[in-house]
């Protein structure tokens, strides 16, 4: 049953990105999307009077995090 994949759409940042997964990671994949928003807006805070930077900067900075802590 936990195994039925579904198409769950995750909002980070404005943007909806649709994901194919297991019913039972839905939990796992909502929380994943929630710390990566707070994480982008840390960023935005932080490096928010740089106008080199984008979103797409501020995407980058999180994924870089995610991966050194784990």
């Amino acid at each position: 049953m936990g195994d039925e994949k579904f198409l769950l759409t995750l909002e980070i940042d404005g943007r909806k990105y649709p994901l194919k997964i297991k019913q039972s990671e839905e939990e796992a994949f909502r929380k994943a999307a929630k710390t990566i928003h707070n994480k982008i807006n840390q960023y935005r805070v932080k490096f928010g009077g740089n106008p080199d930077l984008t979103v797409q900067d501020f995407m980058a900075m999180t994924a870089i995090q995610a991966l050194v802590e784990n």
